[in-house]
């Protein structure tokens, strides 16, 4: 089997799937074989302010892959069109901290 590069990732879309309820919820994407797990999330953890909200926590995972591809639509506009330098470098930044560039 050969090592996935660092920055591979798992291409969306992603859903959430309920495993156990509402109390753990798998954020899941398709495969090549059927579906796939990304990241399960539970609700049953008890904090300061109470239950997690797993099913919130959830959705934003599971939005990720697009909101990323979004972004750079976005940002690739911007830069096309001579943007705000103040919108199109965080934008920048962020995507090459998820590209794997940065801390």
């Amino acid at each position: 089997m050969a090592t996935p590069d660092k920055n591979e990732k798992t291409n969306g879309p992603w859903w959430v799937c309920p495993q156990g309820g509402e109390s753990e919820l798998l954020i899941a994407a398709e495969g090549d074989f059927g579906d796939i797990e990304i990241a399960r999330v539970y609700s049953w953890a008890e904090y300061a302010r109470g239950p997690l909200p797993a099913r919130v926590n959830a959705r934003y995972i599971a939005a990720v892959p697009e909101l990323v591809a979004e972004l750079r639509r976005l940002t690739r506009s911007l830069e096309v069109k001579g943007g705000d330098p103040g919108l199109v470098e965080p934008a920048r930044a962020l995507l090459d901290r998820l590209d794997g560039g940065g801390a």
